[in-house]
């Protein structure tokens, strides 16, 4: 028995218990038994202590949309969870809390007890996006939720590492890295973003050894990094200073003679032609300091301070007030030529926010697998990558490969799985490499400890957190020893991948290889990247800006459904999103406007099942619209135009159903009506809905499941839920001939066209909202052929009377409009001062006159049009356009009321 649908419409509540009867009910579960066609993805982890944000919301409800629409598909959906233990920012949040609330750091704890209190961390915060997901309605297969520090996961990685150390792909090196000092370890190329900076240019003088009273002059924007200065450096083809190859230049301080090298590195334009080579500060100065065999001099500790090798005044010192004492010290020694602005770009780290050092340190660095594989499976297609353009992007990257560090000096992650020997750790950590070749029996590498732990020393740091989501598609449906479950079997490869272009390298690329190298094929078939979400200005939201609203915030104002389907109306493909909370005020009221419509059907009585003999053309055109909207909203999803696809259920709900269909309908419910036109308008109503609410469930599944039950649509001993029943393929007209539809809709199509003109002739002359106008039709000569469809006509136009006159006579000053259904004549009289109007509307003219001359004489003159800026000449040519139109507009209103 459906249920009677209350007056307004409360979001909160529906959302809320209908997302508690999926669950109940085990709805979103994928069962690796069945037999019908799979359909899999994996989310991209969010961080597990994080916090929705509206890029968490946008990105979920694609893949939900893509899961809902699989699921009424008919096939087997599995959308698998998960959360990272995003190692620098939860181990970074549970440092703060210790320094702040205890005065301590994590070394004082000591390693195990540190890690006791980030597991706590995770304990008390950890759920939060979860919860979060399932209020925005996601239906992911929750018994399936995985963490990427679970014991079985985890062994996984250590299994990954073992593979790629015995294959030699693993090893252990001394390398310039990227370097955080806030958070003490090094980060990938991937993880430092670059931003302009303002900064200074120093100028500055060494002398020449060799010839006393002689100077090179040097341009540098690190002064604080010269006392690790081992030479200076031209360009070999720079004649200006040829004579000083082979001789020696004094490095200020901490005073020393380096030697004057040539290397082609030196870009001859740049400021003075001549580099300060420091090796363990800059890469291009590494690479320069290990072809020429230079001394690396590495002034700068962990954290970013000066150590006792800059010399003593330094020692201790903050990188940046180091940058203004040299820069003192170099004049108060008469070695500063000057100080200029200057922009540059710095490298910045991703998580921590500060300038990364350049730092030669001891790492893991990893050769990539499968790279030829990964690079053709997106070059052939064989994976999708929507927007297209990303392409490129990928196939730069691929080509210009660098080894990974996969390294990090942290506590919270996977610890690396090797071990040294007691009595061999300092020597072998020591070493300036390490891989399988070289390792011998002094060295483990292994899933597990060796049998003697006791004996052995494990390696202190912990690898990349993207070393571990490299492995998500498959590792998450496999156990932990990468034997093959049914899971696996029945749904991998994943179908789509759901992510933002700005991990493309941290983690699609990485995912494409370990597809290759441990499953022999590709991880999944599709990636649509998602567009950034700014604000109106167009500015990346941040809490800093304060522009980035709180989604359940947004949630508990509209629903969960109004802001999924508010944010995918303005998602296009391939483009940033401006995010306005007005679009999300439009989700809620098309929900109400859902709702209303649902409400007002269900006042009519009970669903009508038998489909009538006779169809009106009114409701030949809504379902020949709505088997097209069908149509089209399988294109549009099977493209991933997901925007595009939720502004055709909206165009369709609110306008041809709702602003059209209903008002031209509502002549059927009147005490009078004929009870047959009655119930086929109801069956018609009904086949709308039940078939409208199939195709928006994906989008606004809470509302649409809450209508569906509550309308009575489901079948006896079908589905319990609509989020299980099938999309409809039926075709709802294969009892009328094509010519008799297409007959049907340009008769529609022209009396809606002619209902739009006669409302424009009635706001012309004021009487918009005027109920009393009287129409004189006259459908001679008209193109479409008429209909008797005077009463739908005038309930449509706002008429109180409408009269058909074939070959009317009309008389003077009666303003009409063309239409396709004849010439529509609207008499004023008892309805406005004829004489008033016309003086209103002449005086209206004079000024629309006055305006066109101002433009005209503006875009006549030459000068204007040569010198003013091209969008300015262009705002005055479209002026000049409105102002002609409305001036002949204005001509023909005073025309129609005759003269005076």
């Amino acid at each position: 028995m459906a249920e009677e649908i209350s007056k307004g419409y409360q979001p909160g509540d529906v959302e809320t218990q209908w997302y508690a009867r999926w669950v109940e009910a085990n709805c979103f579960r994928g069962d690796e038994t069945s037999d019908r066609e799979a359909y899999s993805i994996v989310i991209p982890p969010p961080n597990v202590t994080g916090i929705l944000h509206l890029g968490h919301v946008l990105n979920n409800t694609i893949q939900d949309i893509l899961a809902r629409r699989a699921r009424m598909e008919g096939k087997e959906v599995l959308w698998l969870p998960g959360t990272d233990h995003a190692g620098i920012a939860t181990q970074s949040k549970v440092e703060q809390k210790l320094r702040k609330e205890e005065k301590k750091t994590r070394r004082d704890l000591g390693r195990e007890a540190f890690l006791e209190r980030v597991w706590d961390w995770k304990e008390e915060h950890g759920g939060i996006i979860i919860s979060q997901l399932k209020r925005l309605g996601c239906s992911c297969d929750w018994s399936r939720e995985r963490f990427t520090m679970d014991p079985a996961y985890s062994r996984w990685i250590s299994k990954i590492f073992v593979d790629l150390f015995d294959e030699g792909l693993i090893y252990r090196g001394k390398r310039m890295v990227n370097w955080c000092p806030k958070t003490l370890t090094a980060l990938s190329d991937e993880e430092v973003i670059m931003k302009p900076q303002k900064s200074k240019l120093y100028t500055m003088r060494y002398e020449i050894a060799e010839e006393p009273g002689r100077f090179v002059e040097i341009a540098t924007t690190r002064p604080e990094t010269l006392m690790g200065d081992t030479a200076v450096a031209v360009n070999p083809s720079d004649k200006r200073y040829a004579d000083l190859l082979g001789k020696h230049a004094i490095r200020p301080f901490p005073e020393a003679k380096i030697p004057i090298v040539a290397d082609d590195h030196i870009d001859i334009e740049f400021g003075t032609g001549v580099l300060k080579v420091t090796p363990a500060h800059d890469k291009a100065d590494f690479e320069i300091g290990l072809r020429h065999g230079l001394e690396i001099i590495d002034v700068l500790n962990p954290d970013g301070t000066l150590n006792e090798l800059a010399g003593e005044e330094f020692e201790g010192m903050d990188r940046f007030e180091a940058r203004v004492k040299a820069a003192e010290k170099l004049d108060e020694m008469g070695r500063l030529v000057k100080v200029e602005d200057y922009e540059n770009n710095v490298g910045f780290s991703e998580r921590a926010d500060v300038p990364v050092e350049p730092r030669i340190s001891m790492q893991w660095f990893l050769r990539y697998p499968c790279k030829e594989e990964a690079a053709e499976a997106v070059a052939s297609d064989a994976i999708r990558f929507r927007p297209e353009r990303w392409k490129k992007t990928y196939a730069h990257w691929m080509e210009n490969l660098q080894d990974w560090c996969i390294s990090r000096q942290l506590w919270w992650g996977h610890q690396i799985p090797v071990w040294y020997r007691k009595e061999k750790s300092d020597e072998l950590q020591a070493r300036e490499s390490l891989d399988a070749d070289s390792a011998g029996s002094d060295l483990h590498v292994g899933v597990d400890p060796p049998a003697d732990e006791e004996n052995w020393v494990r390696d202190g740091d912990v690898l990349d957190t993207w070393f571990s989501s490299w492995l998500w598609p498959f590792a998450t449906m496999t156990d932990s020893d990468g034997e093959r479950t049914a899971t696996v079997e029945k749904f991998y490869p994943t179908a789509d991948l759901v992510t933002g272009p700005d991990i493309i390298f941290f983690w699609v690329a990485r995912m494409i290889m370990a597809g290759y190298r441990w499953e022999k094929e590709l991880p999944f078939r599709n990636v649509f990247f998602t567009s950034i979400i700014r604000d109106k200005q167009g500015r990346k939201m941040s809490k800093q800006l304060g522009n980035s609203p709180d989604p359940l915030d947004l949630m508990a104002d509209y629903g969960a459904d109004a802001l999924r389907f508010g944010l995918m109306r303005i998602a296009p493909s391939g483009t940033d999103v401006k995010f306005d909370e007005d679009q999300i005020v439009e989700g809620r009221n098309f929900a109400n406007k859902l709702w209303n419509a649902a409400r007002f059907r269900q006042m009519q009585g009970a669903v009508v099942t038998e489909k009538p003999a006779k169809l009106s053309i009114f409701a030949i055109d809504i379902l020949a619209k709505l088997e097209a909207l069908e149509g089209d909203m399988e294109q549009a999803l099977g493209e991933y135009r997901f925007n595009d696809a939720a502004n055709l259920l909206y165009q369709f709900f609110w306008s041809e159903y709702c602003d059209w269909y209903l008002e031209s309908a509502k002549g059927d419910f009147a005490d009078d009506a004929d009870p047959a036109a009655k119930a086929a308008t109801l069956w018609t109503m009904d086949t709308v809905l039940r078939r409208f609410l199939l195709q928006l469930a994906p989008y606004m599944p809470h509302i649409a499941e809450e209508l569906w039950e509550k309308m009575g649509f489901g079948a006896e001993g079908g589905p319990e839920f609509l989020m299980q029943t099938a999309l409809d393929k039926d075709v709802i007209l294969h009892d009328l001939a094509a010519e008799k539809i297409t007959e049907s809709q340009a008769q529609v199509s022209a009396i809606y066209e002619a209902v739009g003109r006669a409302r424009n002739l009635k706001a012309e002359y004021g009487l918009a909202a005027n109920r009393n106008v009287k129409f004189i039709l006259d459908p001679e000569g008209a193109e479409q052929g008429w209909v008797d469809e005077s009463t739908v006509f005038g309930r449509l136009a706002g008429a109180g009377e409408v009269t058909v006159d074939h070959g009317h006579a009309a008389e003077s000053g009666v303003p009409v409009a063309l239409t396709p259904i004849g010439k529509i004549y609207m008499p004023l009289a008892g309805l406005i001062d004829v004489d008033a109007e016309r003086d209103r509307l002449t005086k209206e003219l004079t000024k629309a006159q006055d305006e066109l001359k101002k433009v005209n004489a503006k875009l006549s003159n030459e000068n204007f049009v040569s010198r003013a800026k091209p969008e300015v000449v262009q705002e005055n040519r479209d002026r000049q356009a409105q102002w002609k139109a409305r001036v002949e507009e204005l001509g023909r209103m005073i025309g129609n009321l005759g003269s005076a």
